[in-house]
């Protein structure tokens, strides 16, 4: 960012580069539906300009760059052409409240002329699968041949975090297919305490004019749906309260070998049990053919990164 900031403060290097920034959008199925983008610029994770070390160059980019922006919030890379000669596209995934820093954006961009527009994908098409891994400082690790998954890593629900006493649903909460199942599973085990047809949401009747493979729109409909439910539910439950049907339906969510190591676990996790776990961790997310994992640690003493 500083190497963009330097070339568009130069005029001379602006006059000489900025012409010939290009970027082509293609999509395997949607082709007809982009067009080639001429003379843009991208900025992904934009939300950086809100650093305290390192935002006032994005700032500076923002200011100089010869070009509009089209901020977008996606879940998934999605582009959109535009009818203007130059193009300059923010992207980010992480911003809390989008509204407001798009308000911030479209009045840099009025204040130069430049047209400005706002894009939101609202739902991720690849998920973000939550887990969690005791730590403890008793973990093994010999060689990635001789290791063996073990059971530190457990797969935590969606909807499980709700028993520490949350009264409304995170607006960005989202279900897998798999989590939408296994919710109306535990939704259908206390239907008789819950004031809501449930039968309605069965698989076989929610889906009957479904004739082929679910599509995602279909899973997001149904998702919605249950979502509905539950808020209904934290209306009138305390969901911290195993005695209702809320409380009924998350603990069914929950993994009964995280509660007891909860219960149990009287002291926070130290820096040398998380290092000694460490590799143990890595060794786990290799065996079971997870993604790469990255960890991070940061401080003002010492910072890494470990792939």
């Amino acid at each position: 960012m500083t190497v963009l900031a330097t070339m568009l403060r130069s005029p001379p290097l602006a006059r000489s580069w900025t012409p010939r920034i290009k970027r082509y959008v293609y999509s395997y199925s949607y082709c007809d539906y982009f067009k080639l983008l001429h003379f843009s610029i991208v900025l992904d994770q934009i939300h950086s300009i809100g650093q305290q070390e390192g935002g006032a160059v994005w700032e500076q980019n923002l200011l100089f760059a010869p070009s509009s922006i089209m901020y977008a919030d996606f879940s998934s890379l999605i582009a959109r052409a535009l009818n203007i000669p130059y193009y300059h596209s923010g992207l980010s995934v992480t911003i809390g409240a989008p509204k407001q820093f798009s308000d911030y954006l479209s009045d840099v961009q009025k204040a130069y002329g430049f047209g400005y527009d706002f894009i939101q994908h609202e739902h991720r098409h690849s998920h973000l699968r939550k887990n969690f891994h005791i730590i403890d400082g008793h973990a093994t690790f010999k060689s990635l041949e001789d290791h063996c998954p073990s059971i530190r890593t457990r797969f935590l629900h969606p909807i499980s975090p709700l028993s520490f006493g949350a009264r409304t649903l995170p607006s960005d909460l989202s279900l897998e297919a798999r989590d939408t199942l296994t919710l109306f599973g535990a939704l259908y085990k206390a239907k008789d305490r819950i004031n809501c047809n449930l039968e309605s949401l069965k698989r076989t009747t929610f889906f009957a004019d479904i004739p082929a493979l679910l599509r995602q729109k279909e899973v997001l409909r149904y998702e919605s749906r249950l979502k509905s439910v539950l808020q209904d539910l934290l209306k009138v439950s305390d969901p911290r309260d195993l005695t209702t049907p809320l409380g009924e339906v998350i603990d069914s969510l929950q993994d009964p070998r995280l509660v007891k190591w909860a219960e149990n676990s009287k002291k926070p996790v130290t820096r040398v049990a998380f290092r000694h776990d460490l590799l143990g961790l890595l060794a786990d997310l290799h065996s079971k053919n997870y993604l790469v994992g990255l960890f991070l640690y940061l401080s003002r003493v010492i910072s890494y990164a470990c792939v």
